[in-house]
Formats: structure tokens, sequence, C-alpha cells
């Protein structure tokens, strides 16, 4: 759980292996005596990722800011509403900005519609309607 912009509290989902590897450079930064993570102060951070990037050889466009838009991006493929939601953005066209074009994901999204679609002709239907929707319309719930 963090404190984010406007003061909201958000949780910040993070994979074993990112965890893993922010905790190496917090540890590099911790023994060089330049780790200064204070509430509201970017600067340690951007400063190693800045290094973490020229270590790498990426282009210098690519900002810590830029995974939030790529994460933005893949995200909402799968679930905007959710995505709006982990993003910490109570309007949801501001999470919109953060979404890009992907040919490749849109694909993908199609590919797994037709497939259950396809499944669901199988079915009775149900499948494709949320409790929600289907609690709308007097349908009982799966």
């Amino acid at each position: 759980m963090v404190i984010g912009k406007g003061s909201k509290e958000r949780i910040v989902w993070l994979e074993d292996e990112a965890i893993k590897h922010f905790r190496k450079l917090v540890k590099l930064a911790n023994a060089r005596g330049d780790l200064q993570l204070v509430a509201g102060c970017t600067s340690t951070l951007q400063k190693m990722w800045r290094e973490e990037r020229t270590r790498l050889e990426l282009p210098e466009d690519i900002t810590i800011h830029t995974f939030r838009h790529t994460y933005g991006t893949f995200m909402a493929y799968r679930d905007l509403v959710g995505t709006q939601r982990a993003m910490g953005h109570s309007d949801i066209k501001t999470t919109m900005r953060y979404v890009h074009e992907d040919a490749r994901m849109i694909r993908k999204a199609s590919a797994q519609w037709s497939a259950a679609l396809h499944t669901d002709a199988q079915g009775d239907g149900t499948e494709l309607v949320s409790d929600s929707e289907r609690a709308k319309h007097g349908a009982g719930s799966a």
C-alpha cells in the first residue's frame, strides 16, 4: 500500500522478480550511502532508474513513467475498470490516456473473445454475461 497523488491510498502490485530486482537496487544505493527514499520525493528512485537504464543500454526516453503507460496498456486490454482502480484514477478518461493501441494485443483480445464465444456456443449463453448484468435482467447467477 502506498500513498499516491491526491493523498490516495493505492495498492501497488509487483511480481516477485520485480521485487527481487528492486531490493537489489535499494541495497546497492544504501551501500553507496545515497538511498534517500522520502515520501513525495522521487529523486533517489529516478537516479537508480537512470543508472539501471544506462547499464542496460536502454534509450533515455524510457522513463519510470513509461512503465506506467506500458502497465496501463497491457492491463486495459484485459480489464479497463480494474486498470482504472489499480492506477488510482477516479475518471476512466484519465486511464484511457495511458492506453496505447497495440495490434498484437487487439488480435489476442479478439482471439480470446472468439474462443469464449465458441466455448459458449456449446452452452446456454450465460458465461458471457457478468453476474451484475444477470442480476439486472433478473437471471440467476452462475
